[in-house]
């Protein structure tokens, strides 16, 4: 046996959520990575170290956000065949849509970074829990600091989107992951914005068909686009076991006129229902200039 120590080394991207450590193995298995049967090794934080006893044999070792979103939002790096002590260090850093942790060494390899443009293809729209998460414990537990409380109309403008909110709501200066994001002291807005030149055809695509991939790259194959006042949009809640919190999204889709938009509206699932027709108000102001 030997140690296998991983650096997580700090970043803000995906700051308030554990990445999972796996390795190769066959025979003890409890998870199948892009095809390789693994075994998890133990999770690490923001900023944290731990070493691993492993074997001796090569394998592939792989840093994963979650088991939704394994096949297209980790890296790997195989750890060769020998009985010296390893030592890997990387972090998690933003790409498309996803904030996938990122081996020290791979960032400039021709060969991963041929397999991370394909990853962003494939999945095309990423929900980005751990960003999510990230932006909501961040701003809603210093809601003191968040200035206007009133209800009074406000409308925010942000690359080619409009989006009517009230004067509560503020523009967070880095929603890590996403395109734009706003904050009240009890929601957050964030829109990720998917160009057409991201894929060939994509701009062909309809609003369900689309809606579908989304559903597809998350791992959500078992709900159900629902439509709502013109809406087309998706629900799931997710429970913050770090701040024993649980959130519900209302995840609203849109096509302007050089990329689709997925906007998702965040409260605590507690609130969800006095927030309920807000959500959806808010979700009909939203328009998008012309391109």
């Amino acid at each position: 046996m030997r140690n296998l120590t991983v650096k997580r080394n700090k970043s803000f991207v995906g700051c308030a959520a554990k990445v999972h450590v796996y390795i190769e193995d066959a025979v003890s298995a409890e998870l199948e990575i892009e095809g390789t049967p693994c075994r998890k090794l133990g999770t690490l934080k923001n900023g944290e170290e731990k070493a691993f006893a492993v074997t001796g044999e090569q394998a592939k070792v792989f840093v994963i956000a979650d088991k939704l979103s394994k096949n297209y939002c980790n890296d790997s790096y195989t750890v060769p065949a020998g009985q010296e002590d390893v030592s890997l260090s990387g972090q998690c850093r933003f790409s498309l849509g996803s904030n996938a942790f990122v081996f020290d060494g791979n960032e400039n390899d021709p060969e991963k970074q041929r397999s991370r443009k394909k990853k962003s293809t494939v999945a095309v729209v990423i929900v980005a829990v751990a960003a999510l998460i990230g932006a909501l414990v961040g701003w809603l537990s210093t809601s003191a600091i968040l200035g206007a409380k009133s209800n009074d109309p406000k409308t925010f403008s942000c690359e080619g989107l409009q989006i009517t909110l009230t004067k509560a709501f503020s523009e967070m200066k880095d929603a890590a992951g996403f395109t734009v994001g706003y904050a009240s002291k009890d929601a957050v807005v964030l829109g990720l914005k998917e160009s057409f030149s991201l894929m060939e055809g994509l701009e062909n695509y309809t609003l369900q068909e689309y809606g579908q991939l989304v559903l597809q790259a998350n791992g959500m194959t078992d709900r159900s686009l629902l439509e709502k006042d013109g809406i087309t949009y998706f629900t799931y809640d997710y429970d913050n076991t770090e701040v024993n919190e649980q959130y519900r999204y209302v995840s609203c889709l849109y096509k302007g006129t050089d990329a689709f938009w997925l906007v998702q509206f965040a409260v605590e699932t507690e609130d969800y229902s006095e927030y309920e027709d807000d959500i959806f108000r808010w979700a009909e102001s939203v328009s998008f200039d012309a391109a």
